[in-house]
């Protein structure tokens, strides 16, 4: 139902306000219904503040004052839902009989900020702009793909865009390697730690009955330094990541734990392995696993340093800022990691006591357990407590372990991300000179064989989305060869470490890659198992690594491999259907522009799904606010009665509320959403970004000419208020929107800051010169929406 527009105050109702605020960050904001407090004045009927703002929209209440020669003045608070206690943010305003408007906000959490706009009059707006705060950048962005909010709170706050290169991975992989791994390279030091790393073995026995020789005291101690050294790198990360230690201070630490703790354990070993230490054995000497665990945490600890030193040395050379750039994803991976190893080393102890297993046997037996391989053998629960007790460890093992795989995937996608990104400039670039050579040599005669503008235009659109959909499959297909390249090395490699391991067991090469293949895929049939002690510590290791890389390739055969085996199927049955091999071609071969469209003037569509405009209006109605049917009611009104200026600016807050409604949603869609060339017409017109004005589009050609010459174009694009610049700009310009991350997330970014302008403008005093400058830009947005308002209509 409509409000009518608001009659004039009355002498009971001498002051109002409205509240309006934007919510232009990635978090939900929830009413703390105790805080609505009005010392003056009452609410406004059916304006009471919304329960709750959702990320990308807004809300909006209003108050008035409710006796004669007083004001209204109240506060309202809000927190970020599933945010601490802490996170809560609160809006102040009064509006008195006498004196000057007042408008804050308090309190908003770090990370943060909050900009307010405050009109003064007896029936004000006001409004706040609740946004994350701006983070300086040491190397500008390119226009057409800004790291939105979200973005940058989920990658640690950066903002850089260092592109596919070395310094990428070590800003970004090299931390993350580093703390996944740290925990294991600590577990791994206990499991050396716990037990002796000497033993003698009878005659006519194997290793399994072999008799351990106690280790001497000052191997403990040095032993007990270096697990104290990985311990204190590993909190020195976690402290870092916290914000508790500097950069310097915290890579100083890791880096120097970790070497200390890898050259003392190397030292160990080579002094342990050493005739000297030996007393005369009785039969013959052996190695324990405790030894060969500390083998692979010395190992470990020395790529994890090597790795932070390459962290160090990027961000010394100023490639990137001095801090962790982990975000809470990768934060998640480091603390289920550690979390993962944690349990698995006391559910070891504890069934190792339940089921007097030797604890490092208990650890192999743990990892085969949680990671459902279930090799059995000797080790399976065979008390009555033990066997209860892993009905809740399995489980828990389980959920663990999906849990880390999940984070890992999602990671890797960010990985994939960027190598799309670097295929979809690999070809631009490509396609940017080849225009850019054409047009140099055919020099002038190049104008006179144009088509037009808008056929110009729409070409490079669709050639920038050929571009985009060749690169995604492209970048799908390499991801997935990784994926096999990474599990076909463990599955070889870890055959050969298996046959020498277990050569008292004669395997041969063949037999350890049946064995490793049914520990790969987790079959788990048992008639084969490690018991050296130097196979179970890396059956051990390599199971950690093999298990999650193998679920990761599985998941990277969903969109190739699998795809293809559907479109197989599809193919089939429309064969066996009797539909004709016409649709079959229309399967294996859909209809495709043409390459050379670009070039020869053909225009061709590549239609993107989307939602009908019935469709939007019908959806919108639905969930339309009071203060945007108010704006529709004002603007009609306002148009019967002859002032087309207000009825322009009400018709123009209208279409962008809507607007930010649909994008709001859009920008949460999984794919992500991706706009057709009409759509995005209809949104450049509405920023004021009209790209068939005189003069402000280049074409790539003229762009491309003009760099080979070192002539830049000067040529800007600017919105009406002056908040948006585009430089000679084309669809295959580097700064064109298409390369942005999230499409909607860049529009509605926009539209968020032109409305805020004009809230800002509105709410101001104006002088005669803002006021034509508010008429004549608001008038030219309305202009855009009323001429675009049949083509953005979706096309069939």
């Amino acid at each position: 139902m409509t409000n009518a527009p608001q009659s004039l105050p009355t002498a009971v109702n001498a002051r109002s306000i409205t509240v309006i605020v934007l919510n232009q960050t990635n978090e939900e904001l929830c009413l703390d219904v105790q805080s609505q407090h009005l010392v003056h004045g009452v609410w406004t009927a059916g304006m009471m503040p919304p329960p709750s703002i959702l990320a990308g929209g807004h809300g909006i209440w209003a108050s008035e004052s409710n006796m004669f020669a007083a004001g209204t003045k109240g506060s309202v608070r809000y927190f970020i839902a599933g945010g601490s206690p802490e996170d809560k943010i609160t809006f102040y305003w009064d509006n008195p009989y006498v004196g000057h408007n007042i408008y804050k906000c308090t309190g908003p959490p770090s990370g943060f900020t909050t900009k307010t706009f405050g009109g003064e009059g007896t029936h004000a707006t006001a409004a706040f702009i609740f946004t994350v705060e701006e983070l300086g950048n040491a190397h500008p962005q390119r226009e057409g793909g800004p790291s939105t909010n979200r973005d940058e709170l989920e990658q640690g706050g950066e903002t850089e865009q260092l592109g596919l290169s070395r310094w990428w991975f070590a800003s970004t992989t090299c931390p993350l390697i580093a703390g996944t791994f740290g925990p294991i390279a600590n577990a791994f030091s206990i499991c050396a730690l716990s037990g002796d790393w000497r033993a003698s073995i009878p005659s006519a026995t194997t290793e399994e009955d072999r008799i351990a020789t106690k280790n001497p005291t000052w191997l403990i101690v040095i032993n007990s330094i270096c697990l104290g050294c990985g311990v204190i790198s590993n909190l020195a990360i976690i402290l870092n990541m916290g914000g508790r230690l500097s950069f310097a201070v915290s890579q100083s630490a890791t880096i120097i734990g970790w070497l200390v703790s890898s050259l003392l354990l190397v030292a160990l070993l080579v002094v342990v392995s050493s005739s000297s230490l030996w007393a005369p054995p009785v039969q013959g000497r052996a190695l324990t696993q405790a030894f060969y665990y500390a083998i692979i945490a010395s190992g470990l600890y020395s790529i994890l340093s090597l790795a932070m030193i390459l962290t160090v040395v990027g961000a010394t050379r100023k490639y990137y800022k001095k801090k962790l750039r982990l975000g809470m994803l990768e934060r998640a991976l480091i603390f289920q990691a550690a979390t993962f190893m944690v349990y698995l080393l006391v559910g070891a102890l504890i069934f190792s006591k339940i089921e007097s297993w030797p604890f490092l046997d208990a650890i192999y037996w743990a990892d085969f357990t949680l990671l459902t391989i279930g090799i059995g053998g000797d080790f399976t629960p065979k008390t009555h407590l033990g066997r209860s007790l892993l009905f809740p460890y399995g489980a828990g093992g389980v959920v663990m372990v999906v849990l880390m795989v999940n984070s890992l995937r999602t990671i890797l996608k960010r990985g994939k991300q960027k190598i799309e990104e670097h295929l979809v400039e690999k070809n631009r670039k490509i396609l940017e000179n080849r225009l850019a050579r054409s047009a140099l040599s055919k020099g002038d005669q190049l104008s006179g064989t144009r088509p037009s503008q808008e056929q110009k235009s729409e070409q490079e659109f669709n050639s920038m989305r050929r571009i985009q959909a060749s690169s995604k499959t492209k970048c799908r297909w390499i991801v997935l060869a990784v994926s096999v390249l990474a599990t076909l090395v463990l599955w070889f490699v870890g055959s050969a470490v298996f046959e020498v391991a277990e050569r008292n067991q004669n395997w041969s090469y063949f037999t350890s890659l049946y064995f490793a293949y049914t520990s790969l895929m987790t079959i788990g049939y048992g008639d084969y198992q490690p018991t050296s002690n130097s196979g179970k510590p890396f059956f051990v290791f390599w199971t950690l690594l093999a298990v999650p890389t193998l679920t990761i390739l599985f998941s990277n055969m969903g969109d190739t491999v699998v795809k293809g085996v559907r479109k197989l199927f599809s193919f089939l049955w429309s064969f066996t259907a009797a539909a004709g091999w016409k649709n079959c071609q229309k399967i294996i071969q859909p209809d495709k522009p043409e390459d050379g469209a670009l070039l020869n003037g053909d225009v061709q569509r590549i239609d993107i799904p989307h939602r009908s405009q019935k469709e939007k209006e019908r959806e919108h109605n639905i969930t339309k606010t009071e203060f945007e049917m108010e704006e529709e009611a004002a603007g009609k009104d306002e148009g019967k009665r002859g002032k087309l200026f207000g009825r322009g600016v009400h018709l123009h807050h209208d279409v962008l509320f809507k607007e930010l409604h649909d994008l709001a949603k859009d920008a949460q869609a999984s794919p992500r959403k991706r706009y057709s060339y009409r759509e995005w017409l209809h949104y450049l017109k509405l920023l004021g970004l009209d790209e068939f004005k005189s003069g402000a589009q280049k074409y790539p050609a003229d762009i491309g000419a003009l760099n080979i010459k070192a002539r830049k174009t000067k040529k800007t694009l600017v919105g009406a208020f002056g908040h948006e610049t585009l430089q000679g700009w084309s669809w295959l310009s580097d700064n064109n929107p298409l390369l942005s991350n999230n499409e909607a997330e860049w529009i509605h970014k926009r539209l968020s800051k032109l409305l805020e302008r004009e809230f800002e403008m509105m709410t101001t005093t104006k002088t005669d010169e803002q006021e034509h400058l508010l008429q004549s830009a608001t008038a030219e947005q309305c202009r855009g929406v009323c001429s675009t308002s049949i083509t953005v209509a979706p096309h069939e």
